[in-house]
This record gives C-alpha cells, structure tokens and sequence, in this order.
C-alpha cells in the first residue's frame, strides 16, 4: 500500500502566516513527516544567534503527500556560523532519529546541502538541509519558500528550471547530444547511450515540448498530468526496451521526431533550417546511417 493511514495531499490548506508552525498547521503535514518537522522547529528556536529558516519544496507549494520530504535552508551571517550549526545540527539530529543514510551534495553540485535518511516508525523520511552563508545585503533564495525565522535579509527569487531558457539554448545542445549518443550506441556502449538520451530527453526534449504547448515552465515534476497526452505518449515510446544498437537507434529517432514536432510546435523552425552548422552535423549522422529527417 503506498501511503501510510491513507494519508491524502495537503491541498491548499496551509496558513502561510508568520505562525507557520502552529498546531493547526503542523497537523496538516503529513503524518510520517511531523516528528522531523517538530524537531527541526525546536532546534531553530535553540539558536541565539542571527538566523534565518525557510522550507520548501512541496510542503510550501501546498502539494506534499506520502512520499514528500522535507526541504530546509538555513542561512547564517558567516562561514564560521554555518561550520559550527552544522557539526551541532547533525549530532542532534542522531541523537534523537536512526539516521540509515546521510551525505552530502556534491553529486548535484551542491557541497552545503546535507541529506539524511531517517526510518523511524517503519517508514523512510528524507531530509533536506542547505546550510548556507549569506555574503552580501541579503540572501537570493528561490519561490517558493515559508519563512519559520527570518533574522537576516532575504530576497525571494523565480525558480528558472531552464536557465538560460531560449530555443537557441536548446538547440546547440541538442546537435551535440545527438552525435555524443550516437558515438554511445555505436562504441557498443549501451548503458551510457541510455543515459545520453534520458539527458536529451529531459534537459532539451521536455524543455522545448512545454514552451511548444505552453506548459508552465516547472521542470519534470507531474509532466504526466500538465503535458498533453499524445506527448506523454511519444515520449514513453522514445524509451529504449532493450540494450541493443538497433532498439537504441530506434529511440534517438523517435526522439529527434519529437524534437521536430516540438520545434515546430513552437514556431522556430527557422533556427534549424537557416544554420548550416546543425545541418552538417545531420548530413554526417545520415551518412552514419541514422535516418534523420529535417525541417522543411
């Protein structure tokens, strides 16, 4: 059964109020996520010197559900602040929940952000937490965030899940990714083939699916249910079934079919057909074999 007691979204019930953490609205978290929740609100009223708190995710867009986590910044005067509440924070956090898992982000190229994994009460909770510094007259953090302590200046920024975010972008990424798939598949190196072409997909196919559609720009986050369904549809037939070259090229074909209609979707054809740069690259993939159409 995924949930646990048949536990439903918060929907958008939530006091976005200075008393964020009252009662009211602790009880509106999801059950598996309030002991931590609790813990962490108690460890930022422990806190004497200037600090500001915020968490996202989806608790502060009002969309958590079983298998939401929790997202905390903390933001200190200096290096020094941080170093210090980071070494405290992680020896309480142990102390009071079985911590299974705990790293940090330097994989997403995140080095202050600690991630820890509790299983208390049979379930896994995960909890983000960026320490940060705040250098200059306050702090950028992105929307959208609810504030529990706000000690020091912050100033609220639109996340861009696509920055910068231009069919031109999307584009010179696009010509290069293709011919970097290709030499995967055909170097008989089927894994990172795979890889290349989850990448294309979601960092140059879906990008440009939603600004042909006029999706909201929000990352992949329920593409399923903003994109319409005949793109959902093509894109689940752009996954590979089988690690051969052949099913593998059928992919990267599939795909460039998308980005086609995608690009024509969008009205940019033109960026495609008047770069005889991209058009080399294609003209060389056809004469590897692969059956690459190009705009009219």
């Amino acid at each position: 059964m995924n949930s646990l007691d048949g536990q439903s979204p918060i929907g958008k019930t939530l006091d976005h109020s200075d008393n964020f953490t009252s009662e009211k609205n602790t009880q509106k978290i999801p059950k598996h996520l309030r002991p931590m929740f609790l813990f962490v609100n108690s460890w930022i009223e422990e806190q004497e010197g200037p600090l500001t708190v915020s968490i996202g995710g989806s608790i502060a867009s009002c969309e958590a559900d079983v298998f939401s986590d929790l997202d905390f910044t903390f933001i200190f005067p200096s290096n020094l602040a941080r170093d210090l509440a980071k070494i405290h924070f992680e020896q309480s956090l142990n102390r009071h929940f079985s911590i299974s898992v705990s790293f940090t982000a330097e994989h997403a190229g995140l080095p202050n952000l600690l991630v820890f994994y509790s299983t208390d009460s049979n379930w896994v909770v995960k909890l983000d937490v960026s320490f940060e510094t705040c250098v200059g007259p306050h702090y950028s953090i992105p929307a959208s965030q609810i504030f529990l302590r706000k000690d020091i200046p912050v100033q609220l920024s639109k996340k861009n899940y696509n920055t910068p975010l231009s069919v031109e972008y999307i584009l010179r990424r696009y010509c290069g990714w293709l011919w970097f798939t290709h030499t995967k598949i055909k170097r008989g190196e089927y894994l990172a083939a795979c890889d290349s072409l989850a990448f294309t997909r979601k960092h140059a196919i879906v990008p440009l699916i939603q600004m042909a559609t006029g999706t909201n720009l929000q990352g992949d986050r329920r593409l399923e249910e903003r994109l319409p369904t005949s793109w959902v549809e093509q894109l689940h037939q752009s996954h590979p079934t089988t690690l051969t070259e052949e099913d593998l090229q059928s992919s990267q074909l599939t795909l460039h079919q998308i980005f086609l209609r995608a690009l024509k979707g969008a009205r940019q054809n033109h960026l495609l057909i008047k770069n005889p740069q991209y058009k080399k690259i294609i003209d060389i993939l056809r004469q590897q074999g692969l059956s690459l159409d190009w705009p009219n």
